[in-house]
């Protein structure tokens, strides 16, 4: 069974350039470009315990085009606590930097009711 919580859910996302730049977003993180089209994502507090984690690619991040290829995308590598990984790439599957966006929701920062009763 799932340990119960007291503080409130944790949000952070985040909208990142191809270049890993930070765009926007909500929440502390930062971003670094570890490779072509691969990032690892930091979370500044870190979660509790490993967030649930979406991510997706912005191609090519014009309101006037109709879009690509749907295999342009981003998968979620890993995650945990502290940080995920991120990779983008092309309708070929290879590794490419695009702009993606992210969101990862889960328990923290806080105490877990046991401790909060102590």
């Amino acid at each position: 069974m799932a340990p119960e919580y007291t503080k409130p859910t944790y949000v952070v996302t985040g909208l990142v350039n191809g270049d890993g730049k930070i765009l926007g977003g909500t929440g502390g993180f930062t971003v670094e470009r570890v490779d072509e089209g691969v990032y690892t994502v930091l979370f500044i507090p870190t979660f509790l315990v490993t967030p649930v984690v979406v991510a997706t690619q912005v191609y090519p991040n014009e309101l006037s085009s109709k879009g690509f290829d749907t295999r342009d995308n981003a998968v979620v590598v890993g995650a945990d606590n502290t940080r995920v990984r991120i990779r983008t790439g092309n309708h070929e599957g290879r590794p490419k930097d695009r702009t993606f966006t992210f969101n990862a929701t889960g328990m923290g920062p806080g105490l877990l009711a046991e401790e909060a009763s102590d």
